[in-house]
Formats: C-alpha cells, sequence, structure tokens
C-alpha cells in the first residue's frame, strides 16, 4: 500500500514540473501567430526568387542571343573606332 502512494507521489510531482514547465496558453497563440506570419513570408520570399530566376535566364537568353548575332554579322571585319555600339 505504502509502494503505491510513493508512486503515485512521484507521478504527481512529475505531472507537477511539467506543468510548470509547459508553455502558458497565451505563449502558445503568439508563437502559432508568428509561426503563420513567417510562413507567408516565406511564401513570398519563395515567390521573389522565382521571379529573380526567371529575370535572371530571360538575360543570359538575351545576352546569348547578342552574342550570336555578334558573331554572326562579321567576325572579320573591324568596326570603325567612332562606332561603339
Amino acid at each position: 500500500m505504502q509502494v503505491e502512494i510513493d508512486t503515485l507521489k512521484n507521478e504527481i510531482e512529475r505531472l507537477n514540473t511539467s506543468l510548470k514547465e509547459a508553455l502558458d496558453p497565451k505563449e502558445f497563440i503568439e508563437i502559432r501567430a508568428r509561426s503563420r506570419e513567417l510562413e507567408r513570408h516565406n511564401e513570398t520570399l519563395e515567390k521573389e526568387v522565382e521571379n529573380l530566376q526567371n529575370l535572371y535566364n530571360n538575360y543570359m537568353l538575351q545576352m546569348q542571343t547578342v552574342i550570336t548575332q555578334r558573331v554572326i554579322e562579321a567576325p572579320g571585319t573591324k568596326k570603325l573606332w567612332w562606332r561603339f555600339w
């Protein structure tokens, strides 16, 4: 009988300490709200990264086209010194 009482007392102490260490419900709600805010910000950043990748790919495609055009024009002829473009 005494062993059972001691076991139950230990269990009560363990549960009390776990309750003291547990998050406050208000704090938990704040953390959840912050988590949702960060998730939305993360989605925004992912969209920005995708847009930047598209911009980069378009720029590289344009540069490749310009390089190809310059090679096709006349590889042996030099432009006059006063023509910059």
